[in-house]
C-alpha cells in the first residue's frame, strides 16, 4: 500500500463504497471535516457535488471483481453504505478480507454473519456489522444503560424513523425485508425468547411527535445479545411502524422477493410516497421497566430529523476508532467496539438531541404485564 503523509501523521486510506448515496455522502463529509484521513469514495451513477483535496471520487462497479479489487487494494478500512441488496455486502466483505482491510457495514445482517462463518474467513478478518442507527446506535445506547445501571434488569425501548428517501434507499429498505436483523413479534423474558401467539399491534401516543403511532414487538439481534450477556430479566423492544401505505408496499415487495420477482414498481411507489410526506423524524427511546417503590426509573431519548445523518456519523466514528486501535479479528457489533460517551458527545456536536433522566418511583403500580400479551 501507499504511505501517505498528512499533517505529520500517517493518513489512512478509508474506502467508502457507494458514497454517492445519502449515508455515504454524510460519512465522507464527517471524515473530511474531522480527520486527516484520505477518503476514497465510490459512486455508481453520478458524482455528488462534494469536493475536497482529501476526498477522491472513483467510479466503481461492485459486480466487477477486478475493478473492485483495484478500488480497495490500498485501503485500511472499507465502509459499506450500500445496504444488503443482492449480496453486495458479501462481495465487499470478501474483498476487505482479501486486501486485509477492516470491514464496516452500516447494515449487516444475520445472513451476512452466516456467510462469513461458512466461508471460514471470520478469524482472519475484522468485520463490524450493524454500524448505523438501527442496528448500531440502539445497541451502543442499550449496552451503556445496562452497564451504568447494573441493578436494573427490566427494560423496554422502541425505534422508528420517517423521512423522504431516494430510490436507492427505498431499494435497500425493501430488499432488507428479506434479511432482517432480529426476530419479529418476540421479546426476552427470564432467559428465553418469547413469541406471543398472535401478533399484537399497539397504538401509543408519542409525545415527541405529538402523534399517535402503531408499534409492534421486535427483538433485534444486538438487543438480544446484550440481554444474554447482562442477565437481563425482561426486555421488550418495539418498532414504530410505518403508516399503512408503506406497510402495504413492504408486504407486496416481500412476497415478490420470496418468489424472486422484480420489485421495481414497489421501489418507485415507496419513494413517491415518502417524497410527498411532510413528516421528518427519527426516534430511539429506552425506559427502565420496573415500577416498584424506590426503584430508579431511567429514560434515555435520542432524536433527530434524519436517520441518515445519525447513521453516517456513527459509521464514521466507528471508522475513526478502528483506525486508532488495534482491532481483534472476528465479527463485532457496533456496541462491542465503541464507547457510548464518545458517540454521545460527537452526535451532540452535530445537533442530535440526547436526553437521559432518572427519577425515583414513588407509587407502587401494578406491573404492566397485561398491557400487550
Amino acid at each position: 500500500g501507499m504511505a501517505l503523509r498528512s499533517s505529520g501523521t500517517d493518513a489512512q486510506f478509508l474506502r467508502n463504497m457507494h458514497a454517492s448515496g445519502k449515508v455515504g455522502q454524510l460519512v465522507c463529509d464527517y471524515l473530511v471535516r474531522n480527520t486527516g484521513y484520505i477518503v476514497k469514495a465510490g459512486y455508481r451513477k453520478t458524482i455528488p457535488f462534494l469536493f475536497n483535496g482529501r476526498l477522491r471520487w472513483q467510479f466503481v462497479d461492485i459486480q466487477d471483481k477486478q475493478k473492485l479489487f483495484e478500488f480497495c487494494r490500498d485501503c485500511k478500512i472499507i465502509i459499506n453504505c450500500i445496504g444488503s441488496s443482492r449480496n453486495i455486502n458479501l462481495n465487499l466483505a470478501f474483498m476487505a478480507h482479501e486486501v486485509g482491510a477492516i470491514y464496516i457495514d452500516t447494515y449487516g445482517t444475520g445472513k451476512l454473519k452466516k456467510e462469513l462463518v461458512n466461508r471460514d474467513i471470520v478469524n482472519s478478518g475484522c468485520y463490524i456489522l450493524g454500524a448505523g442507527v438501527y442496528p448500531g446506535l440502539t445497541g451502543i445506547a442499550m449496552n451503556y444503560l445496562v452497564k451504568k445501571y447494573p441493578s436494573i434488569k427490566k427494560w423496554k425501548g422502541m425505534a422508528g424513523s420517517y423521512e423522504p428517501i431516494g430510490a436507492g434507499a427505498a431499494e435497500d429498505l425493501l430488499y432488507s425485508c428479506l434479511y432482517g436483523f432480529g426476530i419479529e413479534n418476540a421479546y426476552w423474558k427470564h432467559g428465553q425468547i418469547k413469541v406471543p401467539k398472535r401478533k399484537e399491534i399497539e397504538e401509543i401516543y408519542i409525545p415527541q411527535l405529538q402523534k399517535t403511532k402503531n408499534i409492534a414487538l421486535f427483538l433485534p439481534d444486538e438487543i438480544l445479545q446484550i440481554a444474554k450477556e447482562n442477565d437481563l430479566e425482561t426486555i421488550r423492544w418495539y418498532n414504530i411502524l410505518p403508516n399503512k401505505e408503506h406497510m402495504a408496499i413492504m408486504k407486496k415487495a416481500y412476497q415478490k422477493l420470496l418468489q424472486r420477482n422484480d420489485i421495481a414498481t414497489e421501489i418507485q411507489e415507496f419513494e413517491e410516497i415518502t417524497r410527498k410526506s411532510t413528516e421528518h423524524w427519527n426516534i430511539i427511546s429506552f425506559n427502565s421497566d420496573d415500577a416498584e417503590v424506590g426503584q430508579i426509573l431511567v429514560k434515555l431519548e435520542i432524536s433527530n430529523t434524519s436517520a441518515y445523518k445519525m447513521t453516517g456519523i456513527v459509521a464514521a466514528l466507528l471508522a475513526i476508532r478502528s483506525a486508532q486501535t488495534k482491532r481483534k479479528s472476528g465479527i463485532w457489533n457496533a456496541y462491542e467496539t465503541i464507547q457510548m460517551q464518545y458517540v454521545f458527545e460527537k452526535l451532540q456536536e452535530e445537533g442530535v438531541f440526547i436526553k437521559e433522566t432518572q427519577e425515583v418511583s414513588a407509587v407502587y403500580e401494578e406491573s404492566e404485564e397485561t398491557g400487550i400479551l
